[in-house]
């Protein structure tokens, strides 16, 4: 699980094309409902005439093929267990991908999932609450209404020293004025 974190992590250095949608398309705190999941794998919108376990197969599959809100949703159900087993790993992982691909509500749940601990591999909390503060930091750069608020906070908890470590992972690899090309 930490290195799917420090993948992601990396993966703000080095970009790589993901077959995701953009995030830009993706409205931030949108969830997906099952009508939606069923729009997206071409079946028509039956409601609750349909099994649950068949709806949470087919959010699963939109997910896979790369659907953001799909990820979001799926990670938000397996954490919960509201409407599928609970599998708070699961759900890290499905937030963990959702996060990679940019979307601002992928990298504030991610960051709530760190803050609390949820689904990651036993860690000191010092670790967790580093990494939370750049999900969140991230999270509000891409403009997440409350991720600057819950980074803030969380900042409040921590040493000077985990905040220099924070703002050196949320930090990007090369300063802003060599990656940018004059025309």
């Amino acid at each position: 699980m930490l290195i799917a974190g420090d993948l992601w992590f990396e993966s703000f250095n080095n970009p790589k094309p993901k077959r995701v949608e953009l995030a830009s398309t993706v409205p931030s705190g949108k969830t997906i409902t099952s009508a939606e999941a069923q729009r997206q794998t071409g079946d028509k919108a039956s409601g609750a005439s349909e099994d649950p376990t068949e709806l949470a197969e087919k959010l699963k599959k939109a997910a896979e093929d790369g659907d953001v809100r799909a990820m979001l949703q799926l990670g938000r159900d397996l954490a919960s267990g509201d409407k599928i087993p609970k599998d708070v790993e699961q759900a890290a992982q499905w937030m963990q991908l959702a996060a990679a691909t940019g979307n601002a509500e992928g990298m504030f749940e991610l960051g709530s999932f760190y803050r609390d601990g949820v689904g990651l591999a036993q860690n000191s909390v010092r670790a967790y609450s580093v990494r939370a503060y750049a999900c969140f930091s991230r999270a509000a750069a891409a403009n997440h209404l409350t991720a600057r608020q819950a980074r803030d906070e969380l900042a409040l908890t921590m040493s000077a020293e985990q905040l220099e470590e924070a703002h050196i992972l949320t930090s990007p690899a090369e300063p802003v004025a060599n990656t940018v090309r004059r025309k």
